[in-house]
């Protein structure tokens, strides 16, 4: 039996039809935005992460597996890195109850060398004294400053000087006194056997596990009483012969304090 036109034209719109059908690729995902409208962004989100807020995606089911997996686990990448919450800004840096203290001044003498002393903390300036013809280390000058606190307590720092020696030198050691530009200053004198601490110090003495031995070390310190910087503290501490031939020098170092 014959087919009449009709039937033999939608025959061939059938077939016409199949190949593009085929042809068609569904497409790789979508995307359904849930996150606010463009317009009424919050501050601080951009509009490409709002639009991508709550994404979800979504792979037709005749995508092959491998594909839409790939896809998916790249969208989600996507999503959770603009739905991050922004980090919190770092606090300030703890500013120290003890007030600060303007600094002084001093003449160096020429053959001492300045060396570099962090921004922050009592050290104020370090120098470094050429050894004496006999000696074989060099001599520290070091200048320090507490503030106005209770930790530039004079007859404290003193006596930590001391204990950085072995014995009791503090109850031996020679003191003198001036006044330079109506400033009262505080000389002290010890020698003998000098110790570095090589970790950190504990106990009622605080005193290192470890140590490193001097023998035949002098330190000459001298306490600056300022009317409204606190008080200055200026040492200097080597091998005996290197630090006697520097007195001199470390002497008017001090009265050139203004």
């Amino acid at each position: 039996m014959r087919a009449g036109p009709m039937a033999y034209t939608r025959a061939r719109a059938r077939i016409a039809a199949g190949p593009l059908q085929r042809a068609r690729r569904p497409p790789l995902g979508r995307l359904v935005a849930r996150g606010e409208d463009r317009g009424s962004l919050p501050r601080g989100v951009s509009k490409s992460c709002a639009s991508m807020e709550g994404a979800v995606v979504e792979p037709p089911p005749m995508l092959p597996r491998r594909v839409s997996f790939a896809r998916a686990a790249t969208m989600a990448l996507a999503v959770s890195a603009c739905s991050r919450t922004p980090a919190e800004p770092e606090p300030p840096p703890a500013v120290s109850s003890v007030p600060s203290a303007a600094r002084l001044a001093w003449d160096v003498p020429g053959s001492w060398a300045a060396l570099d002393v962090p921004r922050a903390g009592p050290r104020k300036a370090l120098y470094k004294v050429p050894r004496a013809a006999n000696d074989k280390e060099d001599a520290e000058v070091q200048v320090l400053s507490f503030g106005l606190g209770s930790k530039g307590d004079v007859d404290a720092r003193f006596n930590e000087w001391f204990a950085q020696f072995d014995g009791d030198v503090g109850a031996k050691a020679r003191r003198a006194s001036l006044e330079v530009r109506g400033m009262p200053v505080e000389l002290v004198e010890v020698a003998g056997t000098y110790k570095i601490a090589l970790g950190p110090q504990s106990g009622v003495r605080k005193r290192s596990p470890v140590e490193m031995v001097k023998d035949n070390y002098r330190l000459v310190g001298a306490a600056v009483r300022t009317p409204d910087r606190g008080n200055w503290f200026f040492r200097i501490v080597g091998p005996d012969e290197t630090v006697q031939s520097a007195r001199p020098a470390f002497r008017s170092m001090i009265e050139s304090v203004r």
